[in-house]
């Protein structure tokens, strides 16, 4: 969609203060014990992964939006589906591209665009 260069590198430096700040997070939760209504009993809480993540990015702040979906979905150990705006899908295109080449394992982001009037309705009325 374009912007000037200034703000595109106020976008990408934030971006990676975000993955940092999301990454800080997988050291910082190991379960919490909650206090239970009965007597001499606690309820200990365990999260776990709920699977593949449906992530439907806007035309704005693109590479932002792409870690604002995907990083606390990897973080509590899910994978994620994105779905660019079809307005503006070259930059998650060209992510895909990096990640790849970086060694990211496959499957973990995947990319599918199209149309949200049919592709972003169906992921976001899936059952699963």
């Amino acid at each position: 969609m374009g912007k000037t260069i200034s703000l595109a590198k106020t976008e990408v430096n934030f971006t990676a203060d975000y993955i940092d700040y999301m990454a800080g997070w997988a050291r910082r939760y190991e379960g919490e014990i909650v206090q239970s209504d009965r007597p001499n009993e606690q309820i200990f809480v365990h999260k776990e992964p709920i699977g593949v993540i449906a992530g439907i990015l806007p035309w704005n702040f693109p590479f932002f939006l792409i870690t604002r979906k995907a990083a606390p979905a990897l973080v509590t150990g899910n994978t994620i589906v994105l779905k660019p705006s079809d307005l503006s899908p070259n930059n998650v295109l060209e992510f895909a591209r990096n990640i790849e080449k970086a060694g990211f394992p496959k499957g973990v982001i995947s990319i599918v665009t199209g149309s949200g009037r049919t592709l972003g309705h169906e992921l976001s009325a899936h059952p699963r």
